[in-house]
């Protein structure tokens, strides 16, 4: 509910603001206390992979920033989406996708791994490409 929003977020904020791992997992056990009456699912969505959540536990504090708010995918779109904003136009489809696919094939991944998901999407686009210069 509305009324609750701001706390809950607070709720789920302590988890991941926490350090060490240990603080998390307490938190993590105090939101399930505080939480799991009024709103079971919300309790159930966090704690059921709440340890793949907290893998940037495993790494240095340094890196905890990137590696809990990078989304490659999202990352990849948003810096192709500036680029488009500022060509305006594209003479033909063509062209479009020859840009996303440079713009995704260049980007600095900076050691960070694509998923299978972000992968398959890199390779679709390419397909494309090709099977347009083909027809």
């Amino acid at each position: 509910l509305e009324q609750d929003k701001a706390s809950v977020k607070e709720s789920v904020r302590k988890v991941f603001d926490a350090a060490p791992y240990e603080d998390a997992k307490e938190a993590v056990e105090m939101f399930k206390k505080k939480w799991s009456m009024k709103y079971p699912s919300a309790v159930e969505c966090l704690t059921e992979d709440i340890e793949r959540c907290l893998t940037y536990y495993k790494y240095p504090y340094q890196h905890w920033l990137r590696i809990r708010t990078t989304n490659v995918v999202e990352r990849s779109f948003k810096e192709v989406k500036r680029r488009v904003k500022g060509i305006g136009r594209f003479q033909n489809e063509e062209s479009a996708l020859t840009m996303v696919y440079w713009q995704l094939h260049e980007l600095k991944w900076n050691g960070v791994s694509m998923s299978k998901e972000a992968k398959a999407i890199l390779i679709r686009i390419k397909t494309l490409k090709i099977q347009r210069i083909a027809a």
